[in-house]
């Protein structure tokens, strides 16, 4: 009651706060061990009066007393305090009688207990025995309940407690909340040992606690003060008695940096101040005092030694517990502050300046620090002091000597009473005991005092405290340790330094040719300065290096000569340099690190890598050199130390030493100075950059020729390449496209692009399409090069797209950059969504627009249908994470949600919330909620969103996985349609369906959806919204027979299914003459596409694509066959595996009864001045029917293979080359494989050398395929960069599925050795491989591999997604392909236009 009585004096206290650590928490430490005493102690001998007026008494006593007021509330609690008080005033009580008057209170105001108990009954199992309980609670995630378990909570579990008239088990009073369920009324748990709750709203993700707790940590309101102080306390000792593992704490504590509260710190410190005495004498102290200096550095920088005026007082005891924790782990500032302020004192013993609200802390740390002159002059001042309060700070500020000497002399003089009063030797002696773990010191303590009198529980209690210390050092320090180590290899570098600049000079050894083509001297040598700023004062420097010999390294202050890099190691595992200082650097600070270092051209095009090409001039083939760079994401660390993370942006001074056979020099900024050497080796120095991230740092040194031209803002564009392919022309369309979708972008954007220059360069071997290095963009050849005799437009259009692409990221991911790589989508999705904007603009004739439909969204639906998938904005840490992400999802998903914003807000708006956002964000970092503030300011005051935020709206396509279908069912009695959603999934009956991910919504899995619809009548609806957990019912203008179509040219990023009737009156449409003026060709693309893959979901009958697609016989544009090329492939490779199968054949001739008559119309004689869309379909028709057993087709592709083959100046039409090869490869001998196999090594046409690879994976030679697949890794003549293509290719031949999987089986650590730093190469492989696999016993044996190997690499997600697929093959061929072969028996012969 004291503290009820002074919070009312004194409510700016917060004395119900402080209860909880001083008295409730305090007293549990006591209450753990077996010679506590129950509150209610049956008192037989005088001495043991003297014993009880002890915490169990006071603290459990007062602590009991607050829980009753908590479960029968304030009003009832007083009432009985009142009455009880009333009817024994001026008398005796015993507790019963208070029971009594306290029960009554509950009758009285229908405050309910248990059934057949009372309050005496409840409250006699906590004061008639000792200890207290804790519960164990097992959560049943299937069922949604809980079950919960009771036990004492003892600290050493050998201890045995005197018998318990309860069996120590408790009435315990419970209140239950969880993340998304508000706070239960009183429950109770019996003296029953097992109670099952239903719990409402939970998560059901099997790792919730900590999830919650690291989720709702990041804003700490989502728990109260009190609940996060018990939350810490627990954690502490349930990991202290052995319940829990002790690396638990550390992970509860991930949050405690942005804890503000007095009483939640006071439990940390408690809790860690243990766990510092165990590990003091371990080789895990230094890792552990470490951790703590790094944990108390926020909040000691908040708060200081200063007091601020008209500080509370709990904001008093705040600083006071926060700096003396600061001071005890060694903190800079804290330390010299408290030595000095000792020093004044000592010199002027009679002057104590030092504030009483500091002394504590001063003299304990002067006394840890100093000499014995320090602890002689403080036991001196205790001697000569009366006053105490001051004697008692001395007191035990003494004990914090680490003299051993000191402390055995300290233990004596405790003993003495002449020295220590008696009543203050044991506080004292316990405080020495602390510096003590062994057992033996304190036993011999306890054994010498003969007399311990009252307080012989207290050294009982003491004594079994250091048995279970030292039972819990031998478990808890292996696991502690495992825990700190994992915490050094954490991949995220901390903020104690922030890089301004980088100054970095490569001395590359490499020339460009060698006589008789010698191996090249592949090393470099780098010296990298980097300015950094001091942002929190440590004593360490972690940085990236990965693979560096470092020679020297030294770290001094800009205004300061001395270094003060003492050594440094390298953790491995994370790819982090540690550089160990000598003393903390000072905060905000200028400090120069500079470090020498030296490593090789890496050969696996990551890095700074060795690229080669050959010339042949006169049959004499000479090799020529290039070294190039790659960073993204993770690789700058290989080629200088760096903080390589996208978020430590800085500005880059450049420069190359490199041999004077490299002609062409290049790295982000323009060219400034090339010296000569007298021995003839140049340095190339370039203009310093913009701040940028590490990943966009570049260079290049080749013998390229480049082509040049400058924009209307006077910014130098170039093409640079391999001379042959510069002088042949090659590059002149990259350029065209490049300078103008430049302008574009400036234009669009209104921020102007910041550099000089922009150079394209095209790089014979390059692991991803293309990379976005500011300033100097690198390719693989067939994404720049375009040569116009053997190309077709197909190449150009490729050419066009990655060009607007990558351009497109100048701004889009180097102007403002992503904060981490979970956000990477924003990068890459964004560019590939504006790149159709920029190539529209600069290349209509390709129709971007539309082909963006069945090339990019097309592919990102089938991807996002799996429950392997991942949200497009995912959290990822490690390096094989991150590439990981780097998939359709973050390409293609992102950029069809891009369009679908885009299309809703229009154009002026997107671009003028984007052009605000740039110039918000320039040469910094932003997140994606970010943009969406941007784009909601742009729509604003329309009311398009319909009163929503993009934000709001676009969280729900980006931090969960999947999309919506739309179900529209039409009434046709009253002329309405209900629409509702679901989350659409390719095969719902997956026997996987649990996310990886945690799902923030409370409704998870729906979506805000836009949409359109249109009837017969032809009149478009604006855009409307279905709301999560909507269903809508809308009025249908028109005939209410007409048809009905929704998410009209597919704008938005989800499925569309309709009920049986309107699917055919919609079919019915496709038949009649009028149906390319009905729908438009991606309208009818999109409805192939949604019908087929509504089919393997099993929503929609499975014969309604096979009916819908009938009406190609008739169509003429490319983009309808597009789309049923691309679904019909699917069903025709499971029936594939039984080339013999009839329903295969079927198939087959499905395929020819549609695709014959456009054939026949075009022919093989496509006109070079005919379309792009009309080329496309010619060679998209020839290769489907040469495919699928088209006699005529096949017949004629094998007359142009030998005409060319017998005469070499025969010119095949390029967009049929690809299945002429094939063909010819296919049906002929070793001989044709062998002459196709020639041309391939021999070419430097990218293109043509992907066609010929092409027809190479065409034979049905078994043997030669086998030779084809060993040879993708050798590295001669199949580049590692096309490995993954060819063996995708091999895959897919009839019988290569088997072959391929044996060969990545077999060969999966030399795969991941050779591609695992290549962007998408090892996934691609996997998910090529495997997903078209439809038997269990290929299944299992996948299984099986996946199980036994450890290191998935980046292709642990590609694997994961496989299963799933190869789950859903399976049930296909069981029902939806019985359904197939059943359709096809009976309507195959029927499919044509004529039939």
């Amino acid at each position: 009651m004291e503290f009820v009585g002074t919070d009312r004096i004194h409510p700016e206290w917060h004395l119900y706060e402080q209860f909880i650590s001083q008295r409730w928490l305090a007293v549990m430490q006591n209450d753990a061990v077996s010679f506590s005493h129950p509150i209610n102690m049956q008192i037989t001998r005088n001495d043991q009066l003297t014993s009880i007026f002890d915490a169990i008494t006071y603290s459990k006593g007062s602590s009991l007393l607050r829980m009753m007021r908590n479960f029968m509330g304030e009003s009832t609690f007083n009432k009985g305090v009142a009455q009880y008080l009333d009817k024994h005033k001026y008398g005796t009580a015993k507790q019963t009688d208070l029971w009594t008057a306290m029960g009554q209170a509950m009758i009285e105001n229908n405050i309910a207990l248990p059934m057949n108990t009372t309050l005496e009954e409840i409250m006699s199992t906590w004061t008639d025995q000792m200890g207290y309980p804790y519960i164990q609670i097992d959560r049943n995630y299937g069922s949604n309940t809980v079950n919960i378990t009771q036990k004492q909570f003892l600290f050493d579990i050998d201890a045995q407690p005197p018998k318990s008239p309860h069996n120590y088990l408790w009435w315990i009073p419970l209140k239950m909340r969880s993340q998304r369920a508000n706070q239960s009324n009183i429950m109770w748990l019996s003296k029953n040992k097992r109670t099952e709750y239903n719990v409402l709203s939970v998560s059901s993700s099997s790792s919730d606690w900590l999830l919650e707790l690291e989720i709702n940590y990041k804003t700490t309101e989502s728990f109260t003060v009190t609940e996060r102080a018990g939350l810490v306390d627990d954690v502490f000792n349930l990991a202290r008695a052995g319940i829990v593992p002790a690396s638990l704490i550390f992970d509860i504590l991930k949050y405690a940096t942005k804890e503000q509260k007095y009483i939640v710190w006071e439990r940390i410190l408690s809790g860690a101040s243990y766990i510092e005495q165990m590990l003091s004498n371990t080789p895990t102290y230094d890792l552990f005092k470490s951790y703590m200096t790094d944990l108390i550095l926020p909040i000691y920088d908040s708060l200081t030694w200063t007091e601020q005026p008209n500080e509370d007082w709990l904001s008093s005891l705040h600083r006071d517990l926060v700096v003396s924790a600061a001071c005890r782990y060694d903190t800079d500032d804290c330390t010299s502050f408290a030595i000095k302020k000792f020093a004044e004192w000592q010199n002027e013993p009679s002057i104590n300046n030092i504030d009483a609200n500091q002394r504590r802390v001063v003299y304990c740390t002067a006394i840890r620090l100093g000499s014995r002159g320090e602890f002689y002059f403080l036991l001196n001042q205790y001697q000569q002091s009366n006053d105490p309060q001051e004697k008692a700070r001395i007191q035990i500020a003494l004990t914090c000597t680490r003299d051993i000497e000191l402390l055995q002399y300290l233990l004596v003089i405790h003993l003495d009473p002449n020295i220590i009063r008696r009543q203050d030797a044991l506080s004292g002696i316990r405080s020495v005991c602390r510096n003590f773990v062994a057992e033996a010191e304190c036993c011999s303590i306890s054994a010498g005092i003969q007399d311990k009198g009252a307080a012989d529980s207290e050294f009982k209690s003491t004594i079994e405290r250091i048995r279970a210390n030292i039972y819990w050092i031998n478990k808890a320090e292996p696991d502690i340790s495992s825990w700190f180590l994992n915490r050094t290899l954490n991949i995220r570098l901390p903020t104690d330094w922030t890089p301004t600049l980088y100054e970095i000079e490569i001395d590359v050894q490499l020339q460009s040719t060698y006589p008789n083509n010698t191996e090249p001297n592949t090393k470099f040598s780098g010296h990298t300065i980097v300015t950094v700023n001091c942002s929190r004062s440590t004593s360490e420097l972690k940085i990236h290096s990965k693979n560096l010999r470092i020679q020297s390294a030294t770290l001094k202050r800009s205004d300061n000569t001395k270094n003060i890099l003492i050594d440094w190691s390298f953790l491995n595992l994370t790819e982090i340099m540690v550089c160990r200082l000598s003393e903390r650097c000072q905060l905000n600070q200028v400090y120069m690190l500079d470090i020498y270092s030296s490593a090789e051209l890496d050969r696996d095009m990551a890095g700074f890598y060795l690229s080669r090409y050959d010339v042949t001039t006169n049959s004499e083939i000479v090799t020529h050199n290039i070294g190039a760079t790659h960073m993204q994401p993770t690789v700058a660390r290989k080629v200088f130390p760096c903080f390589d993370e996208p978020a430590m942006k800085a500005k880059f001074n450049i420069s190359i030493i490199h041999d004077a056979s490299f002609p062409t020099v290049r790295s982000n900024g323009e060219l400034i100075q090339t010296t000569t050497f007298p021995n003839g080796r140049k340095r190339s120095q370039f203009d310093i950059t913009p701040p940028m991230s590490t990943y966009l740092v570049a260079f290049v040194v080749t013998d390229f020729e480049c082509i040049s031209a400058k924009t209307n803002k006077n910014i130098t564009v170039s093409v640079c390449g391999r001379p042959e392919a510069i002088l042949n022309s090659e590059g002149d369309y990259a350029l065209d496209v490049g300078s103008d979708v430049l302008t574009y972008f400036e234009e669009s954007y209104n921020v102007s692009y910041p550099l000089t220059k922009c150079d394209h360069f095209a790089i014979p071997d390059f692991s991803a399409g293309a990379m976005e290095n500011w300033g100097l963009i690198t390719y693989r050849e067939t994404a720049l090069l375009y040569n116009n005799k053997t190309g077709n437009l197909a190449n150009k259009l490729r050419v066009g797209e990655v060009v607007s692409h990558e351009v497109a990221h100048q701004w889009f991911g180097n102007i403002v950059t992503p904060l981490w790589w979970n956000d990477i989508w924003l990068n890459e999705g964004f560019a590939s969504w504006v790149e159709i904007l920029g190539l529209n603009n600069s290349s209509p004739e390709f129709h971007p627009l539309d082909v963006f439909v069945t090339a990019t969204l097309h592919r990102a639906l089938v991807m996002d249908s799996l429950f392997s998938s991942h949200p497009i904005s995912v959290d990822v840490e490690h390096p094989d994470e991150i590439n990981s992400i780097f998939d359709a999802i973050s390409y293609d998903k992102g950029a069809s949600i891009l369009r679908m914003i885009y299309m809703v807000i229009t154009e002026q708006r997107f671009y003028k919330g984007v052009s605000e956002y740039l110039n918000a964000f320039a040469f910094k970092n932003a997140v994606q909620d970010q943009l969406w503030e941007y784009l909601t300011n742009a729509t604003t005051p329309s009311s398009i969103l319909d009163g929503e935020e993009i934000k709001t709206i676009m969280d729900t396509w980006t931090l969960q996985e999947g999309y919506p279908l739309l179900t529209v069912t039409r009434n046709s009695a009253n002329g309405q349609a209900t629409i509702r959603q679901k989350r659409f999934v390719l095969d719902p009956n997956s026997t996987n369906q649990t996310s990886n991910y945690v799902n923030p919504f409370n409704l998870p899995f729906q979506w805000y959806i836009p949409y359109t619809y249109q009837s017969a009548s032809g009149v478009l609806s604006p855009f409307e919204w279905l709301k999560p957990n909507e269903t809508k019912i809308i009025n249908i203008p028109g005939n209410s027979d007409d048809w009905l179509l929704f998410n009209i040219d597919q704008f938005g990023f989800y499925r569309v299914n309709y009920d049986l009737a309107n699917w055919d009156r919609i079919m019915g449409a496709l038949k009649t003459s009028s149906y390319n003026t009905s729908f438009s060709s991606v309208t009818r693309s999109q409805l192939i596409d949604d019908s087929f893959n509504l089919a393997r979901s099993r929503d929609l009958d499975a014969t309604v694509p096979l009916k819908l697609s009938t009406y190609l016989c008739n169509e003429t544009e490319y983009i309808p066959f597009s789309s049923f090329s691309t679904n019909i492939q699917y069903p025709l490779i499971m029936f594939s595996q039984n080339e013999s199968s009839t329903a295969y054949k079927q198939l087959q001739m499905y395929v020819q009864n549609l695709e014959k008559p456009i054939y026949t119309v075009l022919g093989w004689d496509s006109a070079v001045d005919d379309d792009y869309l009309k080329r496309q379909l010619g060679s998209l028709v020839i290769g489907d029917l040469c495919a699928n057993g088209l006699t005529e087709c096949s017949n004629r592709a094998v007359q142009e293979y030998s005409q060319w083959k017998q005469n070499s100046t025969y010119s095949i039409n390029p967009d049929y080359r690809s299945t002429v090869y094939c063909q010819g490869v296919k049906s002929g001998t070793d001989d044709d494989y062998n002459f196709i196999l020639n041309k391939y090594k021999l070419s430097n046409d990218q293109v043509e050398k992907n066609r010929f690879g092409y027809a190479l994976t065409c034979t049905r030679n078994e043997r030669l395929l086998g030779e084809l697949l060993n040879d993708t890794l050798k590295g001669e003549y199949i580049r590692l960069q096309d490995s993954s293509t060819f063996i995708g290719r091999i895959s897919v031949q009839p019988g290569g599925q088997k072959l391929t999987w044996k060969f990545i089986s077999t060969r999966w650590a030399e795969l991941v050795q050779k591609l695992g730093s290549l962007s998408f190469t090892l996934s691609s492989i996997v998910e090529s491989v495997l997903q078209y696999v439809n038997t269990d016993e290929d299944l299992r044996n996948i299984e099986t591999f996946i199980a036994n190997t450890q290191d998935l690499s980046i292709a642990e997600r590609a694997f994961l997604s496989s299963i799933e697929k190869i789950h859903a093959n399976i049930r296909w061929m069981n029902t939806i392909g019985n359904d197939f072969r059943r359709w096809l028996d009976s309507n195959v012969n029927q499919t044509g236009c004529n039939s």
